[in-house]
């Protein structure tokens, strides 16, 4: 990350770090779930979902490379919206789910915008932000569509439909 960082620098832009938060992290009780899991045999002991973000969070701090941990917004979403586990993840292997991903990719553009990390006229930075304002306030069945929203959360097989394309308005943004 340190030569990342440097590279970046002599090219006149930023590295920015996204920890990318798993299941473990975004439950609400990961002890609850990691007894629940099946297959996971051993004891919790000394496991500690938080420690890889606090520590990426101070070596980035350290040195000085800007850092985005998604945890907080995406589990704030998760209890407005009284979300079930599997939360933002498919329950056969722990990767983001589309509500997952679609809410991760507003979290950082929101960063993005916030932190002027990309070029951006104050119209269409504007313009961006409430639309990512809307898309985080959306509801999982709005986002996902009721039928997703059932494979998703009720256990069966995720078929690859969503209603995400239906929630960002066309031009949200310049190119």
């Amino acid at each position: 990350l340190l030569e990342l960082s440097r590279e970046v620098s002599r090219s006149d832009a930023k590295l920015a770090v996204v920890m990318i938060p798993e299941h473990l992290r975004l439950a609400p009780n990961w002890r609850a779930e990691l007894a629940a899991e099946k297959t996971f045999r051993g004891e919790a002991g000394e496991l500690d979902p938080d420690s890889p973000a606090r520590r990426l969070r101070e070596f980035a701090r350290r040195h000085g490379i800007i850092f985005l941990d998604p945890a907080p917004t995406l589990a704030a979403y998760r209890d407005r919206n009284a979300l079930p586990s599997p939360y933002f993840s498919f329950r056969c292997d722990g990767h983001l789910n589309p509500l997952g991903h679609f809410l991760l990719a507003n979290v950082v553009a929101r960063f993005i915008a916030e932190n002027d990390l990309a070029p951006m006229r104050t119209p269409d930075k504007k313009k961006l932000l409430g639309a990512v304002r809307r898309n985080l306030e959306a509801s999982p069945q709005a986002v996902l569509g009721r039928e997703a929203y059932r494979q998703i959360y009720g256990g069966e097989v995720y078929r690859g439909s969503s209603e995400i394309g239906t929630l960002i308005p066309p031009g949200a943004a310049s190119d």
